[in-house]
């Protein structure tokens, strides 16, 4: 893991990368998003993007990132 990238473990009740606390969270998202950005100016297109928007917390305490909005998830 280099020194810029946000720490996190392997959740392995969800299979994702699960970060620590909701500031490891947001701040890997606004990593996320600014890669995303930077590849779509690259190719000209945002079309078919796939894209984290938000992050959740798991039960195992992890936060995780992901591109469901929350009126597409059922509790």
């Amino acid at each position: 893991m280099s020194k810029r990238s946000v720490p996190y473990e392997w959740c392995g009740l969800c299979e994702k990368r699960g970060f620590h606390s909701e500031h490891d969270a947001n701040k890997a998202l606004g990593r996320a998003a600014t890669t995303r950005n930077r590849v779509a100016d690259r190719t000209g297109t945002r079309r078919g993007m796939h894209r984290e928007n938000r992050f959740y917390d798991c039960d195992l305490g992890f936060y995780h990132l992901t591109s469901m909005s929350r009126k597409d998830v059922r509790q």
